[in-house]
């Protein structure tokens, strides 16, 4: 019994070393592609850090991250089961194998097919209703609804929107801020045409002024191209000179879009359905400015 299970053991073991070798050599394949002089961890040098003005137009900024999605679970069960047979193993918990590994257990379980365009759970639901009543707090407390809804394509972003703004007429659906083009099920938008007929999505703009760059039709993305994205997008939407508008999107985008042209170094990972506000400025010289209403993710 005991070898039985030491086999079984050995096989999983290899399967996901296997599995790690072959995420780490095509990550540094994809790291070789960066944008000439945006490194991670570093924003556009078209981007500067800058005080406030009171003459320029100041725009409340809502970031919001989708609620939880079925691929969420999956990946999440995935990384607490690797851990725990690497942890009987006796790999060290924080060590770069050990870290590996489990990296490469959630990317193996997002491989699957039936996670594409992956739908809310009900606890993302509950999240996303959550994040409402959380928006309406913020309101109480003076600050202004967004005029404008920027959203993701992907359906547990559409979704959470529509929970989020119940009858807001103003949805525009957007592929700028979408997630990191990965190549996996999960990140793969259902057809158009589709998502339009749901009752849910009904009377979103599926058009936005907001389009991603024309460098950007890969069939994935490193964190250089994201970011990059990600301030073209913001860019844009800033242009309209709106009081305040909303993005709701992904994890990955939203952080390079707080690295990057936000400028905001030191905050941790969003959570599903958590929101963060900033107030946002474009100067004359180009130079954005971003000051944190909602900290405590820092």
């Amino acid at each position: 019994m005991a070898t039985c299970v030491n086999a079984a053991i050995g096989t999983w073991f290899a399967t996901f070393a296997t599995a790690v070798a072959l995420l780490t050599a095509a990550a540094k394949r994809a790291w070789k592609k960066t944008i000439p002089g945006l490194s991670d961890g570093e924003s556009s040098p078209r981007v500067r850090g800058s005080d406030f003005k009171p003459e320029a137009v100041t725009t409340t900024l809502y970031l919001v991250r989708h609620g939880e999605a079925i691929h969420n679970i999956a990946e999440r069960e995935a990384k607490t089961m690797s851990a725990g047979i690497l942890e009987l193993l006796g790999l060290s918990k924080g060590s770069e194998c050990f870290e590996e590994i489990v990296e490469g257990a959630r990317h193996q379980v997002l491989m699957d097919e039936g996670f594409k365009d992956a739908a809310l759970s009900g606890e993302g639901c509950i999240q996303a209703s959550a994040s409402a009543h959380t928006l309406e707090g913020l309101y109480a407390m003076g600050l202004a609804k967004p005029e404008t809804v920027y959203v993701s394509p992907l359906q547990r972003a559409l979704k959470t929107a529509s929970i989020m703004f119940p009858n807001h007429h103003n949805i525009h659906v957007c592929s700028a801020v979408r997630e990191r083009l990965t190549g996996l099920p999960c990140d793969e938008s259902s057809p158009t045409q589709m998502l339009q007929r749901r009752l849910t999505f009904d009377g979103m703009i599926w058009e936005s002024p907001a389009t991603p760059p024309k460098t950007v039709k890969a069939t994935a993305e490193d964190k250089a191209m994201v970011r990059l994205r990600a301030e073209v997008a913001l860019r844009q939407i800033l242009a309209a000179k709106e009081g305040s508008v909303a993005i709701v999107s992904h994890k990955g985008f939203l952080r390079e879009l707080e690295k990057g042209c936000l400028a905001i170094k030191d905050t941790a990972e969003f959570d599903n359905g958590e929101v963060r506000v900033y107030h946002v400025q474009v100067h004359d010289d180009g130079a954005i400015a971003a000051s944190c209403v909602t900290c405590s993710h820092f």
